[in-house]
């Protein structure tokens, strides 16, 4: 489920419509077993507690997850990140003791070599 929902994350640039068909998928799954009075047996997690029925909502996700894969390009849907701001070189000097390591930890993981 997590790789088809990042799959259409990817493919539409956005988590709508991700977090669509989980909302959709879970009250599709809850409320037949609420009505059915099943709702302990369909969270059972035991091993061999599920039939051939689980499978069910797998390959409707699987289906959903290729319709929505070829429907994006298709309808010109971008799927690109925006460009990230350029890291600038920092200003202020870093004070250094006499074997040449820094004094202040502060910003260890930034290379302070720009500047």
């Amino acid at each position: 489920f997590a790789v088809a929902m990042s799959l259409i994350v990817r493919a539409t640039g956005g988590l709508e419509i991700a977090v669509l068909i989980h909302t959709l998928n879970n009250i599709l799954l809850l409320i037949p077993a609420v009505v059915v009075s099943s709702l302990e047996e369909s969270l059972n997690r035991d091993v061999g507690a599920a039939g051939p029925f689980a499978l069910v909502p797998m390959v409707v996700i699987t289906i959903i997850t290729l319709i929505v894969l070829r429907w994006a390009p298709r309808r010109g849907v971008v799927a690109s990140a925006p460009v990230p701001p350029r890291r600038l070189p920092k200003v202020a000097a870093r004070h250094r003791d006499a074997q040449g390591q820094r004094l202040d930890p502060v910003g260890d993981d930034v290379d302070d070599t720009l500047g």
